[in-house]
């Protein structure tokens, strides 16, 4: 939104109106939802600073099992799954110990890529920014939750955000 705003506009009254009213809208939607319906949306964000609480600890624990895979054999990795079965809820953790430093590095190439084809749309072609904007989401989403498997998304739309920048590039 903010983005989105920045762009019709650009930055002057207007859009810091803009903002100031959106970001009023939030804080009334987030008063309303703790207060009123007694729902705590802060309740599970501070439960992750809380090293006692299980689904912390247990997370803890892959993300570490991950890490070990990974050094065991860096160049290819290890296994597509920790010791005990489950993913360690970060895509960077589980290529890392899935495909080791090569898969890694692969990713991490088609990532630089897809960034740069995003601001190529964004000097562009802003119109096409919200897929730039998505593909941001979703690897962020990535860091803390989902696994590779599951990331058919981002793979979508890096193919997406490299066809409207070839389409674009000729011209």
């Amino acid at each position: 939104y903010f983005y989105a705003i920045y762009l019709k506009y650009g930055f002057n009254r207007k859009t810091l109106f803009h903002l100031t009213y959106f970001s009023l809208f939030i804080a009334l939607v987030i008063i309303l939802f703790t207060f009123i319906f007694e729902i705590n949306l802060f309740g599970r964000f501070g439960s992750m600073f809380n090293e006692s609480e299980a689904s912390t600890i247990n997370r803890i624990s892959i993300i570490k099992d991950g890490l070990s895979l990974f050094v065991e054999n860096p160049f290819f990795g290890k296994s597509i799954v920790t010791s005990v079965g489950g993913y360690p809820h970060n895509i960077i953790i589980e290529i890392l110990m899935s495909m080791g430093l090569l898969g890694f590095t692969l990713f991490m190439i088609l990532v630089i890529m897809t960034l740069k084809a995003i601001a190529f749309i964004n000097r562009t072609k802003q119109e096409f920014i919200l897929f730039g904007l998505l593909f941001m989401q979703y690897l962020f989403k990535f860091q803390v939750s989902g696994a590779f498997w599951d990331s058919a998304s981002i793979f979508i739309l890096m193919s997406v955000i490299f066809t409207i920048k070839n389409k674009y590039k000729a011209f």
